[in-house]
């Protein structure tokens, strides 16, 4: 029903992202699947993944309100499976990939994701992956 389910969520959406009522019908008519994602399996969880990936990867200099301001961007990010994303990022790392560069990348197919990883990692053979995302 509405009032469990998508209220939550919407309150949610807007008290996180300090959204006022405007912005808030903006972010849900571009990305209304934020509405089917589960709030506790799903989007809080994805939430404090792309946060910690941004503070992590940028040794903490990506604040809180610059990882927010992000991830509201493009909030279809966080409606992945929260598995399906963990299994992606131990994939990046098992290839020395910071966990940033998954950010608009999550949703690729295994393909996909597969071939944009080959050709990341031949580029950066030198070791050099500090490119900004944002």
């Amino acid at each position: 029903s509405f009032d469990n389910n998508i209220q939550p969520k919407l309150n949610w959406l807007q008290t996180t992202f300090h959204l006022d009522q405007n912005q808030l019908c903006h972010v849900v008519q571009r990305q209304s699947m934020l509405l089917n994602a589960s709030l506790n399996n799903t989007l809080i969880p994805n939430l404090e993944f792309w946060k910690e990936c941004f503070t992590r990867d940028y040794n903490h200099q990506c604040s809180d309100d610059d990882a927010l301001a992000e991830i509201i961007r493009l909030p279809r990010q966080m409606t992945q499976s929260h598995q399906r994303l963990r299994k992606r990022a131990a994939l990046f790392d098992a290839h020395g990939i910071p966990n940033r560069f998954l950010w608009g990348r999550a949703e690729y197919t295994d393909e996909k994701l597969n071939v944009w990883i080959s050709k990341f990692v031949s580029k950066n053979s030198d070791g050099i992956v500090d490119k900004a995302i944002f």
